[in-house]
């Protein structure tokens, strides 16, 4: 962790070089300062100074503080010797929005932090994303944030190789069993649970939840898990009604919201995955259903046009795709300077009422 700390700082005051070479007789920033932006001792502060003044960087005046060297003024901000890694985010696609929202933060913390960032398209393909997975070391990328695709969940060789080389890994929105990996994600299962607490509490009874099998990744996994448990805890029963497992081509998953809405007319609560929401409208409009007089939507992420979040009204589950990709980003570049604690964060995800809003 230390030497993760004094990196981070070293780093921080050679951008602050970087940017103020022509200014001066420019002060950096003193001890106490960089201690309390880094909640940091003196220790690995002291370090980065001394780092710095052996490379020419740096001078320090006793009595005055810590100066930008006359060695710098003559050098191009560019040449100044910062450490510039290359990672990749290997990502099935950026055609959501969730998945724009954790290419902004990831690119964002990069930008910051002196890092390049490749994205890497696997198109949903296993053979693929193991391909990426085993060449980019080999082309010198120094770490990957992974969002795996679906069904990823064969045993992994080549994610298993980076492992056990503690080679810096971030796994976001999907865990892989048998990978030893920090892992970003939403609190799939409590969001859940909240979802159906939020549902109740609007007087709703009758609740279905369309998902693709538990078996396609980690993630729809725990969103059943936390749909159900939801049930039992609100409501104190949870059988198979309340669970539509939907599987197939659009048209087929179609035809079985259709067989499900003709079956139990009494539903009045659908939630969805927002990617997954065009086969339940067709059903819905084939059905001649009014939405949302006649039944409400609740979609996981907001996908929705204008129009389609002004006519549905739906109750949105929200992720912060964004704060995932920033901090897998920031859990890489601790593991590159030195912090190799595997670190598991879930964030909690927002419940949006559509129908409290004006516009």
């Amino acid at each position: 962790m230390y030497s993760t700390v004094y990196k981070r700082i070293e780093n921080y005051l050679l951008e602050i070089i970087a940017q103020n070479a022509n200014v001066p007789d420019y002060k950096l920033p003193s001890e106490r300062t960089l201690s309390i932006t880094f909640n940091a001792s003196r220790k690995p502060i002291r370090h980065a100074y001394a780092n710095l003044i052996e490379k020419g960087y740096v001078i320090n005046i006793h009595g005055k503080g810590y100066f930008i060297s006359d060695r710098v003024k003559q050098e191009s901000p560019s040449s100044i010797g910062m450490d510039h890694p290359k990672i990749s985010l290997v990502i099935p696609s950026i055609q959501s929005q969730f998945s724009h929202d954790i290419l902004a933060g990831a690119s964002d913390f990069c930008s910051s932090h002196q890092m390049e960032l490749s994205i890497q398209l696997s198109d949903a393909s296993t053979e693929k994303e193991a391909y990426l997975v085993r060449s980019l070391p080999l082309s010198g990328v120094k770490g990957i944030i992974l969002f795996p695709v679906d069904n990823d969940n064969f045993y992994h060789t080549e994610l298993l190789k980076l492992s056990l080389r503690k080679y810096p890994l971030v796994l976001v929105d999907r865990m892989l069993p048998n990978i030893h990996a920090s892992f970003i994600s939403s609190e799939n299962h409590q969001a859940m649970v909240n979802a159906v607490d939020f549902l109740k509490k609007k007087n709703f009874k009758n609740l279905v939840y369309m998902t693709p099998p538990s078996s396609i990744d980690s993630t729809t996994d725990a969103r059943i898990n936390g749909f159900t448990h939801g049930l039992l805890r609100s409501y104190e029963v949870a059988t198979p009604k309340n669970l539509l497992i939907i599987d197939g081509s659009p048209r087929q998953r179609q035809n079985t919201v259709v067989r499900y809405l003709q079956e139990h007319t009494d539903t009045e609560v659908m939630i969805v995955g927002c990617s997954q929401r065009f086969p339940v409208l067709m059903a819905i409009q084939e059905l001649n259903i009014r939405i949302p007089e006649d039944m409400k939507l609740m979609f996981f992420d907001d996908e929705l046009s204008p129009v389609e979040r002004n006519t549905l009204k739906p109750y949105i589950l929200q992720q912060d795709g964004y704060q995932i990709g920033y901090l897998a980003a920031e859990s890489l570049y601790n593991q590159l300077y030195g912090d190799l604690r595997t670190v598991v964060k879930m964030l909690p995800v927002t419940i949006i009422d559509t129908s409290n809003n004006e516009d």
